[in-house]
């Protein structure tokens, strides 16, 4: 099974009896989704169900309310699941200050709790929640403004960019930018202001070309200009909570600052420019180092002599480290004092949060407080998530820089701060949130199935039932709410490229029969085909069919590829009679990931796809990019299959789920 596959099924299970609790005492009792055959229904704390597992879909409660379908539309239902608003939208999200966003045709709206629209705009692509009744809102040109809680725009849409109020404060972004050219400068006029909660310019555009997020009240602004001999020079403000000036930096000597405030400090990257560069370099990291800088302008911490890095102050605390060896990280506090004598090899998090930092000493994590001391020695390989006196701890033993066994293996526990065990290693996956409301959900399987809450005791108060992983009866439809991520993975004995960072171990095979004989009655060298006649298991538990991509020529045919994944996708007709992607290719920042396979004469590359089931009954198809066009893809050769009929929901035409890379080795963002 693929990444994306067991990706997938964690968050769609993440998304059973009744009681003799009241509803009067429901309203304040925190609910627990479960899943149960596909079936999304909830338990309280103490396992007890209060809602069956009756739905596809699920949110959590917000406003004593959740959204759920039990087909393909949305509706929001109570804590007694029943339907307060009846199933009748595309998609729903959680009510967040008596509103809620829904779509439909994918437009979104915004409605109250009984269901009233109460924004209906056609010209906004994107609605955000409401925070303290404000709401940010994105035009069909890219426009953004904000919206009150009746609609009325409140900030007009005249930014390319807004982050969030803090401080009754927002950076903003102008729809233009321009260059300044004077007599002897250069100086960039990027539009970045900070306006009030209604609109006012706090500070007004051309005033700095950057400004960073509020950090501890704080702001780093910049300034750049070009000089006569063409190079820049930025300079640095701090702004207080009132967008005021309260220090001024000139970056020179190619000594830089940093773009945040941490504990009343700033992070300075210095530079041992008295030492004379060697022909040729502009700038080494051999005489780069780290010191601070105050508020008030004084620069501490400056071992010139040293090759030192640093994180940012966390808890009025930093560490410091020098180096590559192991125990190489050290403990400071403001006044640069070291505390304690121990050194560790990594940090996690960058230092302290709640009072507490997760350290490493060689492979073996523990906990460090404040004062230097280990408040529980590095014993286990690996923690996570303290809270309550209570963490996550990675079982086993690691050996080696890169333990691969080890790491594909590894399982999750419960300890306390004295470090007792309250749960065995026995978790293979865990919500990373940790515990919410007194329960961890975690699963017993890296696929999801087996899912588990477990209280704070380390009991086990719900376990989904075992479901078996390849099941030939009783398999279900693939009823989705987004577009399905691509899927086509392929391999081949001849390929140009490196190859990219994915793997697959689908090569091709001799063109059956069926194949040969359509090849008669076939113009074209490449030939898609969807096996309607046979249903089998897709990802384990889901009804599937077989798609044939085949060389019908009698030569071998190049294909595009991006990390093994051919540029293959399932389009259907929408109510416009129109064809439109239901699932989509992503895009990757690596270069590496680009590649050709080659496919030999009469050979054929077998995929498994889903059968998709929604409210909408359509046609679907299969669209291969034979060409591409990395600039525009109406000019790239595409093939078709044949249309199948078949249904899907109508949220599959324009949802794409968020998505976030895994690692270096996950070069995708989409």
């Amino acid at each position: 099974m693929n990444i994306l596959l067991k990706s997938f099924l964690f968050f769609f299970l993440f998304f059973c009896g009744t009681t003799s609790i009241s509803f009067a005492q429901l309203i304040d009792t925190p609910l627990f989704r479960i899943t149960e055959n596909s079936k999304v229904g909830f338990i309280d704390i103490d396992g007890n169900i209060i809602i069956p597992p009756k739905f596809i879909q699920a949110g959590n409660f917000s406003s004593q309310l959740a959204e759920a379908r039990t087909e393909g539309l949305y509706g929001y239902i109570n804590k007694k699941g029943e339907f307060e608003i009846k199933p009748q939208f595309e998609f729903a999200t959680p009510f967040n200050e008596e509103y809620a966003i829904i779509y439909q045709n994918a437009k979104p709206l915004v409605i109250d709790k009984k269901g009233t629209i109460i924004v209906d705009n056609s010209n906004f692509v994107f609605i955000s929640k409401f925070k303290n009744n404000l709401a940010l809102i994105t035009t069909h040109t890219g426009k953004k403004g904000f919206i009150d809680t009746k609609g009325s725009l409140v900030i007009d849409t005249v930014f390319s960019n807004v982050r969030n109020f803090e401080n009754d404060m927002a950076i903003v972004y102008g729809l233009n930018n321009s260059y300044n050219q004077k007599s002897t400068s250069k100086e960039i006029k990027e539009e970045v202001g900070i306006i009030d909660r209604k609109g006012n310019f706090i500070i007004p555009y051309g005033k700095y070309t950057e400004i960073n997020y509020f950090n501890e009240g704080y702001a780093i602004a910049e300034r750049t200009i070009y000089d006569s001999n063409n190079d820049y020079v930025i300079t640095k403000f701090v702004l207080n909570q009132k967008a005021k000036v309260i220090l001024k930096y000139e970056q020179k000597n190619k000594i830089t600052m940093g773009n945040h405030v941490h504990s009343g400090i700033i992070k300075m990257n210095m530079y041992k420019y008295w030492i004379k560069e060697e022909s040729g370099v502009t700038w080494s990291g051999d005489k780069s180092y780290t010191a601070y800088m105050d508020l008030k302008g004084h620069i501490f911490m400056n071992n010139k002599s040293a090759d030192e890095y640093g994180n940012d102050f966390l808890e009025d605390r930093v560490f410091i480290g020098e180096g590559f060896s192991k125990d190489r990280y050290k403990l400071f506090n403001k006044k640069g004092e070291r505390l304690g004598n121990e050194s560790f090899t990594t940090i996690q998090k960058e230092g302290f949060e709640n009072g507490l930092a997760i350290v490493a000493q060689e492979k073996k994590w523990g906990i460090l407080n404040k004062k230097g001391e280990f408040v529980l020695k590095p014993t286990f390989a690996g923690i996570n998530n303290i809270q309550d006196s209570l963490f996550l701890f990675t079982g086993g033993e690691e050996k080696g820089d890169f333990d691969l066994e080890f790491i594909q293996n590894r399982t999750y526990g419960i300890a306390n701060l004295k470090g007792e065990i309250i749960l065995k290693p026995i978790l293979k996956e865990f919500d990373r949130r940790g515990f919410v409301n007194g329960l961890l959900l975690g699963s017993l399987d890296k696929e999801g199935k087996q899912l588990v809450y477990i209280n704070q005791e380390g009991k086990t108060v719900w376990q989904s039932s075992n479901i078996p992983k390849t099941v030939t009866l009783g398999l279900e439809y693939f009823n989705i709410d987004y577009m399905n991520r691509g899927y086509f993975y392929a391999n081949s004995e001849k390929t140009d490229g490196i190859g990219g960072w994915g793997s697959s171990d689908n090569y091709s095979k001799e063109a059956s029969d069926n194949i040969k004989i359509e090849k008669s009655n076939s113009k074209d060298s490449i030939l898609i085909s969807i096996d309607t006649e046979k249903v089998v298991p897709f990802a384990g538990r889901y009804k599937g069919r077989y798609v044939y991509i085949s060389n019908i020529s009698n030569r071998e045919i190049e294909f595009n590829a991006q990390d093994s994944r051919l540029y293959a996708k399932m389009q259907a007709l929408n109510k416009d009679g129109e064809w439109q992607d239901i699932e989509y290719l992503p895009s990757s920042w690596c270069g590496n990931s680009y590649h050709t396979m080659t496919l030999k004469p009469n050979h054929s590359w077998s995929f498994l796809t889903p059968i998709y089931k929604g409210d909408f009954k359509t046609q679907l198809r299969i669209a291969l990019i034979v060409k591409e066009n990395f600039r525009d893809e109406s000019k790239s050769v595409i093939l078709y299959s044949k249309p199948v009929l078949g249904s899907i929901n109508l949220a599959q035409f324009w949802r794409k789920p968020n998505y976030s890379p895994g690692g270096i080795m996950d070069p995708y963002f989409d």
